[in-house]
């Protein structure tokens, strides 16, 4: 099926402008890889949950495939494993498009900084995918594309409700958000707190 324009598609979907931005907070699935993956033979890196939030800001559109300024990026990788610092935070910026004329199409891009090292360049190639945006995102990126010793990065993340009228957003997996005048603090709740409850 042909897609024809995505912008009128995005737009009708309730894809924030430039101006607004969109928050994101990483849900359960998102991990944090870093070892050796095929064809070399050293220690495998063990997956590790990975949370934070980070921010789309519509960039351009040219009627095909629509680029979304990637920004706020505040991840922390939960634990430690194979040749990765225990509970390292990850932050910078990049990109987000998606589109495509007879299926739909995604790719990220973005320097990260791992543990305060300096940024590396991580890129999903142009792959099939996207097509929950702009609700969610669910892509992988790596440094090396999957290919030896590699850092391999799961994001799998949920659009936020963070309008000015909203005081407190919900998130999956035990957080929730603060949201207010482009503020988002993360809140992580109390374990003995009952399910469904949030630290205030």
């Amino acid at each position: 099926m042909r897609l024809g324009h995505l912008a009128a598609l995005l737009i009708a979907a309730g894809v924030p402008s430039a101006a607004t931005g969109q928050h994101y907070a990483l849900v359960a699935g998102s991990t944090f890889q870093r070892g050796c993956l095929e064809p070399c033979e050293c220690p495998l890196g063990q997956e590790q949950p990975l949370t934070g939030t980070f921010a789309l800001s519509a960039k351009s559109d040219n009627g095909l495939f629509a680029e979304y300024a990637m920004s706020a990026v505040s991840w922390k990788v939960q634990g430690a494993a194979y040749a990765t610092p225990v509970n390292a935070d990850i932050t910078g910026s990049g990109s987000y498009t998606v589109g495509g004329e007879f299926a739909i199409q995604q790719q990220m891009q973005a320097d990260l900084s791992i543990a305060g090292a300096a940024p590396e360049h991580f890129d999903s190639g142009r792959i099939a995918g996207g097509g929950g945006f702009p609700d969610q995102v669910d892509v992988e990126i790596s440094e090396n594309g999957k290919v030896c010793f590699d850092t391999v990065i799961h994001v799998m993340a949920k659009a936020l409700d963070c309008s000015p009228g909203v005081a407190y957003c919900p998130e999956p997996g035990g957080a929730a958000l603060l949201c207010g005048a482009g503020l988002v603090g993360l809140l992580y709740r109390r374990s003995t707190n009952a399910p469904g409850t949030a630290r205030r």
